[in-house]
C-alpha cells in the first residue's frame, strides 16, 4: 500500500514537471517571436544610387511619387528618398480587413458630387500649341508629355523632326537661347540675364554663377505651357562645344541653365 502511494506521488510530480517545462518552452518561443518582430521593425529602408539615371532630378524607380519606372525600386535614392522594403506592413495591415467600416462608408457612393464635379472636365487642359507673345515662338504643348518625349540628347532632334502634332510637322528642338525665352522670374537666366550660356557662348565655362537658377522661383517656365512645366530638365539642341558628351539644358523648376551628360534623360519641348 505504501509503495503504491509513493508511486502515485512520483507520477503526479513528474507530470507537473513536464507541464512546467512545456510552458517554459512556449514562453521561450513567444520571446523568440517577439524578438523576430523587433528585428523586422528595425529593417532598414532601401537606398541605393545604382540606377543609371540616379540623381538626375527626377525619381525613376517606379515607387510612390516617382515620375518614371526606368530603374529597380530603391535604386534612385537621391531623387526618390529612402524606400521602405517591399511587403513591409502587409501582414500588419490585416487591420484593413477589420476596418469593415470602409463598407459602412457608403457615403462614397452617395458622394456623387464627384460626378457633379464635371466642371473639372470643362476646365481640363487640352493638347495645344503655346505661342509666346514675347518671342513669337510656338511651343509643343501636350496636355501630358508622352513617354517618347523624354530621352537622351542624341534622340531629341529626331523626335521633334518626326513629330506630327495638331496638323503641324515642322517641329524642331529649341536652342538654349530659345529655351531661355521661357524663363520669366529668374533674372539670371531670362533672355539678356547674366547667365553666360547662349547660342553664341556654348563652351562649359559659359555656365557661370548667373546660370544657377533661383531657389524660390518655383515653376519658372512660362505658365502658358501645360504639362511638366516643373520637371527638372528640358534639352536644348545646343551642344557643349568643348566636351564630347554634354548638351545644354534648362531646368524647369528653378530656371537654371546647365550642362548635362547626353546619356541622361530630359524632356523634349519642341518648337516651331
Amino acid at each position: 500500500m505504501k509503495s503504491s502511494l509513493v508511486l502515485f506521488l512520483f507520477l503526479t510530480f513528474s507530470a507537473c514537471f513536464v507541464i512546467d517545462v512545456d510552458d517554459d518552452d512556449d514562453a521561450t518561443t513567444d520571446d523568440d517571436d517577439a524578438a523576430t518582430d523587433d528585428d523586422d521593425a528595425t529593417d532598414e529602408g532601401l537606398c541605393e544610387d545604382t540606377c543609371q539615371y540616379a540623381a538626375d532630378g527626377e525619381c525613376d524607380d517606379g515607387g510612390p511619387g516617382s515620375a518614371f519606372s526606368e530603374c529597380d525600386y530603391g535604386t534612385d535614392c537621391t531623387d526618390c528618398g529612402v524606400r521602405p522594403p517591399l511587403g513591409d506592413d502587409d501582414d500588419a495591415a490585416d487591420d484593413d480587413d477589420a476596418a469593415d467600416d470602409d463598407d459602412l462608408l457608403d457615403d462614397d457612393d452617395v458622394s456623387d458630387d464627384d460626378d457633379a464635379a464635371d466642371d473639372d472636365d470643362a476646365t481640363a487642359v487640352e493638347d495645344s500649341i503655346f505661342t509666346d507673345p514675347a518671342s513669337g515662338l510656338s511651343w509643343y504643348n501636350p496636355r501630358v508629355f508622352p513617354s517618347g518625349a523624354r530621352g537622351r540628347h542624341g534622340d531629341a532632334d529626331a523626335y521633334c523632326a518626326g513629330l506630327n502634332y495638331l496638323n503641324y510637322n515642322d517641329w524642331r528642338m529649341p536652342t538654349i537661347s530659345e529655351l531661355r525665352t521661357l524663363v520669366r522670374t529668374c533674372p539670371g537666366t531670362t533672355t539678356g540675364g547674366s547667365c553666360g550660356a547662349t547660342d553664341t557662348c556654348t563652351t562649359s565655362d559659359c555656365q557661370n554663377s548667373g546660370c544657377s537658377g533661383c531657389s524660390t522661383a518655383g515653376c519658372d517656365l512660362d505658365l502658358g505651357l501645360n504639362s511638366n512645366i516643373c520637371v527638372s530638365y528640358h534639352w536644348a539642341t545646343t551642344r557643349v562645344t568643348d566636351t564630347v558628351s554634354d548638351g545644354w539644358s534648362l531646368r524647369g523648376n528653378n530656371g537654371a541653365v546647365a550642362t548635362r551628360e547626353e546619356n541622361q534623360l530630359a524632356y523634349y519641348r519642341c518648337v516651331r
